[in-house]
C-alpha cells in the first residue's frame, strides 16, 4: 500500500526541480532577452539550488559532504575566473548551475512516481521548445521562432535543434520504459520515437546527434552493467577521451588523413579543427583562469568551441576542468545501476555528444543534461 504522507513529502522535496524546469522553458520563451534578460533567469535558477543546498545542510545537522564542498569551491572559482577573464556573470552562472544541479540531482531521494512525473514534464517542455523553434530558413541554416513577439532575428543553430531532439528522444524513451505496458508494446513505441527523432535530426544535418542516438540504443539493449566498478571506470575514461578526441582529431588533420573527404554530404572535419587549434593556442597563455567565452574564432566568427570539456578548461582553467570532471564522475557513481540501466546508457551515450558540442557550457542544453543524473532510489 502506498504511503500517501511519504509521497507528499517526496513531492514537496522536489518542488525546486519543477521550478527549475519551468525556468528553463521561460528561458526559451525569452530567448535572446526578448522578455527579460536571460541572465536573470540563470541567476534565479542558481538561487533555487543554493537555497536547496542550505536546506539540506541544515537538515543534515550542519554537515557537508566532500563532493558538495568541492562543488561550492568550483562555483566560487567559476565566479573568480569569469571576473578575471571577462566572460561575465552569465558564464559563471552556467558553471555554478552545472556543478550544483548535478550534485543535488544525484543526491535526491526519488520515488518511481516522482521520477516519472519529472521525466514526463521534461519531455513536454522539450516538445514545446521544439514546436516554438520549428520554422527553418532556406537550406535549414538556422531555425526561427513561430511566436510573433520573438521575431525573425531570434534564431537557433541547427546543431542546438538536433541536441534538443536527442534529449527529447531519450526522455520520451524513459517515459515509455517506466510505464506498465508489456515489453513488446514499449519497444514498438520506442522504435517509432527513434525513427521520428532520427528523421528530424537528419534534416538538421547533425551527424553527432544521430550517432549519439544509435549509441544509446545499442548500449540500452546490449549492456547490462552488472560490473559497476568497470562501468564507472569506462565512464571516467570516456570523460577524458571526450577531451582527448580534440588532440586525436587534430593529429589526424595534420597528417592529412581524410582531408577534403566528405561523409553524408559534409566535410569530415567541418571546421572544428580550426576552432580547436585556435582555442589551444589561446589556452597556452590562460591555463589558470581561462579566457573569455566571448572570444570569436575565425570559422564564421563562431563563439562555440564545439567540445564540452575543452570549453570548460578554456573558460575556467585547469582547476575548473578538474572540479567539473570530479563532480560529473562522483554523481555518476551514485546512480543505482540495477534500477537505472537506461539512465546509465543515456549518460554514456552523451559522452559522444560532449566530444563535438558544448553541451555543458550553454544553459540552453545544460538543464536536460543535468536532469539525466536524477535517478530512482
Amino acid at each position: 500500500m502506498i504511503d500517501n504522507n511519504k509521497e507528499r513529502k517526496i513531492g514537496t522535496r522536489t518542488l525546486w526541480i519543477t521550478a527549475i524546469q519551468f525556468l528553463y522553458l521561460f528561458y526559451y520563451l525569452s530567448y535572446s532577452d526578448s522578455l527579460v534578460n536571460t541572465n536573470i533567469i540563470l541567476v534565479a535558477a542558481c538561487l533555487i539550488l543554493i537555497i536547496e543546498i542550505i536546506m539540506r545542510i541544515i537538515f543534515n545537522n550542519m554537515k557537508m559532504s566532500v563532493s558538495l564542498l568541492a562543488v561550492c569551491i568550483g562555483s566560487l572559482w567559476a565566479f573568480i575566473c569569469s571576473l578575471i577573464n571577462g566572460s561575465g556573470l552569465g558564464s559563471a552562472a552556467i558553471q555554478i548551475f552545472l556543478l550544483l544541479s548535478i550534485c543535488l540531482f544525484a543526491d535526491t531521494n526519488m520515488s518511481l512516481v516522482q521520477h516519472k512525473r519529472i521525466m514526463t514534464r521534461m519531455a513536454i517542455i522539450l516538445v514545446v521548445i521544439l514546436a516554438i523553434f520549428s520554422k527553418p530558413s532556406p537550406y535549414r541554416s538556422v531555425y526561427m521562432a513561430r511566436l510573433l513577439y520573438l521575431g525573425d532575428s531570434v534564431r537557433i543553430n541547427p546543431n542546438c535543434i538536433a541536441m534538443l531532439t536527442f534529449f527529447l528522444f531519450v526522455y520520451l524513451f524513459k517515459v515509455v520504459e517506466e510505464t506498465e505496458w508489456r515489453n513488446k508494446y514499449k519497444r514498438f513505441v520506442q522504435m517509432i520515437i527513434l525513427v521520428f527523432s532520427v528523421s528530424y535530426i537528419y534534416l538538421t544535418s547533425a551527424r553527432t546527434a544521430i550517432v549519439s542516438c544509435v549509441i544509446f540504443v545499442v548500449l540500452f539493449f546490449f549492456c547490462k552493467y552488472k560490473n559497476q566498478k568497470l562501468t564507472r571506470t569506462i565512464f571516467l575514461l570516456g570523460l577524458w577521451m571526450s577531451l582527448g578526441i580534440v588532440f586525436i582529431y587534430l593529429a589526424m588533420y595534420s597528417s592529412g588523413f581524410m582531408v577534403g573527404e566528405t561523409i553524408a554530404g559534409k566535410g569530415f572535419y567541418s571546421g572544428r579543427e580550426i576552432i580547436w587549434f585556435e582555442a589551444l593556442d589561446l589556452l597556452k597563455e590562460h591555463l589558470l583562469f581561462g579566457f573569455s567565452n566571448k572570444t570569436t574564432f575565425s570559422v564564421k566568427n563562431l563563439l562555440s568551441i564545439h567540445n564540452s570539456l575543452l570549453a570548460m578548461v578554456c573558460y575556467f582553467g585547469v582547476l575548473g576542468l578538474l572540479i567539473a570532471i570530479s563532480t560529473i564522475y562522483t554523481s555518476f557513481k551514485k546512480i543505482d545501476y540495477k534500477n537505472n540501466a537506461l539512465t546509465v546508457s543515456i549518460i554514456l551515450s552523451a559522452l559522444f555528444f560532449m566530444s563535438f558540442e558544448t553541451m555543458i557550457t550553454d544553459w540552453s542544453l545544460v538543464v536536460p543534461y543535468c536532469l539525466l543524473f536524477l535517478h530512482k532510489k
